[in-house]
Protein backbone atom coordinates (compact mmCIF):
# COMPACT_ATOMS: atom_id res chain seq x y z
CA UNK A 1 0.00 0.00 0.00
CA UNK A 2 2.82 2.39 0.86
CA UNK A 3 4.48 1.98 -2.54
CA UNK A 4 1.14 2.59 -4.24
CA UNK A 5 0.64 5.85 -2.31
CA UNK A 6 4.13 7.05 -3.23
CA UNK A 7 3.62 6.40 -6.93
CA UNK A 8 0.21 8.08 -6.88
CA UNK A 9 1.49 11.32 -5.32
CA UNK A 10 5.11 11.38 -6.56
CA UNK A 11 6.01 14.62 -8.34
CA UNK A 12 2.55 16.07 -7.79
CA UNK A 13 1.97 19.24 -5.79
CA UNK A 14 -0.93 18.90 -3.40
CA UNK A 15 -2.99 22.11 -3.19
CA UNK A 16 -4.76 22.21 0.16
CA UNK A 17 -7.36 24.73 -1.07
CA UNK A 18 -8.31 22.44 -4.00
CA UNK A 19 -8.54 19.43 -1.70
CA UNK A 20 -10.80 21.25 0.79
CA UNK A 21 -13.01 22.59 -2.03
CA UNK A 22 -13.38 19.09 -3.46
CA UNK A 23 -14.28 17.60 -0.06
CA UNK A 24 -16.82 20.39 0.61
CA UNK A 25 -18.46 19.85 -2.80
CA UNK A 26 -18.82 16.10 -2.16
CA UNK A 27 -20.25 16.69 1.34
CA UNK A 28 -22.76 19.25 0.03
CA UNK A 29 -23.84 16.83 -2.69
CA UNK A 30 -24.36 13.99 -0.18
CA UNK A 31 -26.21 16.27 2.28
CA UNK A 32 -28.65 17.29 -0.46
CA UNK A 33 -29.60 13.62 -1.01
CA UNK A 34 -30.34 12.95 2.67
CA UNK A 35 -31.59 16.19 4.24
CA UNK A 36 -32.24 15.93 7.97
CA UNK A 37 -29.74 13.11 8.49
CA UNK A 38 -27.09 15.22 10.23
CA UNK A 39 -26.33 14.87 13.92
CA UNK A 40 -25.62 17.96 15.99
CA UNK A 41 -21.90 17.07 16.20
CA UNK A 42 -21.72 16.55 12.43
CA UNK A 43 -23.61 19.82 11.94
CA UNK A 44 -20.93 21.64 13.93
CA UNK A 45 -18.18 20.19 11.71
CA UNK A 46 -20.13 21.17 8.58
CA UNK A 47 -20.55 24.70 9.95
CA UNK A 48 -16.80 24.96 10.43
CA UNK A 49 -16.38 24.02 6.76
CA UNK A 50 -18.85 26.72 5.76
CA UNK A 51 -21.61 24.26 4.80
CA UNK A 52 -25.15 24.91 6.03
CA UNK A 53 -26.16 21.71 7.87
CA UNK A 54 -29.66 20.27 7.84
CA UNK A 55 -29.99 19.38 11.53
CA UNK A 56 -32.34 16.68 12.76
CA UNK A 57 -35.48 17.76 14.52
CA UNK A 58 -35.92 16.66 18.10
CA UNK A 59 -37.56 13.27 18.48
CA UNK A 60 -41.11 13.15 19.77
CA UNK A 61 -41.63 10.40 22.30
CA UNK A 62 -44.99 8.67 22.23
CA UNK A 63 -46.29 5.73 24.22
CA UNK A 64 -48.24 2.94 22.51
CA UNK A 65 -49.90 -0.14 23.90
CA UNK A 66 -50.09 -3.31 21.82
CA UNK A 67 -53.58 -4.80 21.80
CA UNK A 68 -54.02 -8.44 20.86
CA UNK A 69 -56.32 -9.39 18.00
CA UNK A 70 -59.53 -11.39 18.48
CA UNK A 71 -59.27 -15.13 19.10
CA UNK A 72 -58.04 -17.12 16.07
CA UNK A 73 -56.79 -13.97 14.37
CA UNK A 74 -53.22 -12.88 13.58
CA UNK A 75 -52.12 -9.26 13.92
CA UNK A 76 -49.28 -7.63 12.01
CA UNK A 77 -47.48 -4.46 13.09
CA UNK A 78 -45.61 -2.80 10.22
CA UNK A 79 -43.05 -0.06 10.01
CA UNK A 80 -41.55 1.82 7.07
CA UNK A 81 -38.78 4.38 7.40
CA UNK A 82 -36.40 6.54 5.41
CA UNK A 83 -33.16 8.27 6.43
CA UNK A 84 -34.33 11.36 4.54
CA UNK A 85 -37.27 12.16 2.38
CA UNK A 86 -36.42 10.60 -0.05
CA UNK A 87 -33.32 8.58 0.83
CA UNK A 88 -32.30 5.04 1.77
CA UNK A 89 -35.44 3.27 3.03
CA UNK A 90 -36.63 -0.02 4.51
CA UNK A 91 -39.76 -1.67 5.89
CA UNK A 92 -40.55 -4.48 8.31
CA UNK A 93 -43.38 -6.24 10.07
CA UNK A 94 -44.10 -8.71 12.90
CA UNK A 95 -47.01 -11.16 13.00
CA UNK A 96 -48.45 -12.23 16.41
CA UNK A 97 -51.48 -14.21 17.51
CA UNK A 98 -54.06 -13.35 20.21
CA UNK A 99 -51.64 -14.50 22.97
CA UNK A 100 -48.80 -12.38 21.53
CA UNK A 101 -46.98 -15.50 20.29
CA UNK A 102 -44.56 -14.74 17.47
CA UNK A 103 -45.95 -16.08 14.17
CA UNK A 104 -43.60 -14.50 11.60
CA UNK A 105 -41.74 -11.43 10.47
CA UNK A 106 -40.30 -9.71 7.41
CA UNK A 107 -37.86 -6.93 6.61
CA UNK A 108 -36.82 -5.47 3.29
CA UNK A 109 -34.39 -2.80 2.09
CA UNK A 110 -36.31 -0.67 -0.42
CA UNK A 111 -33.58 1.51 -1.87
CA UNK A 112 -34.22 5.21 -2.47
CA UNK A 113 -37.80 6.32 -1.63
CA UNK A 114 -39.82 8.46 0.80
CA UNK A 115 -40.99 7.38 4.25
CA UNK A 116 -44.61 7.44 3.00
CA UNK A 117 -43.76 4.96 0.21
CA UNK A 118 -41.85 2.79 2.74
CA UNK A 119 -44.91 2.70 5.04
CA UNK A 120 -47.22 1.81 2.14
CA UNK A 121 -44.88 -0.94 0.90
CA UNK A 122 -44.77 -2.39 4.44
CA UNK A 123 -48.56 -2.64 4.48
CA UNK A 124 -48.73 -4.13 0.97
CA UNK A 125 -46.02 -6.66 1.77
CA UNK A 126 -47.77 -7.65 5.02
CA UNK A 127 -51.05 -8.12 3.14
CA UNK A 128 -49.34 -10.25 0.47
CA UNK A 129 -47.62 -12.45 3.07
CA UNK A 130 -50.87 -12.89 5.03
CA UNK A 131 -52.81 -13.86 1.90
CA UNK A 132 -50.09 -16.35 0.82
CA UNK A 133 -49.98 -17.96 4.28
CA UNK A 134 -53.76 -18.17 4.57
Amino acid sequence: MEGQEQSTFRNKALDLVDIISSVKAKIQLNCSFCPGFVSNADGHVLSLLGIKPHLRKAFRIASYTWRPPSTFWIKVNTYGCSKGNPCASACSGVFRDEKANFRGRFSLFLGHCTSFVAEMKAGILAFNIASEQG
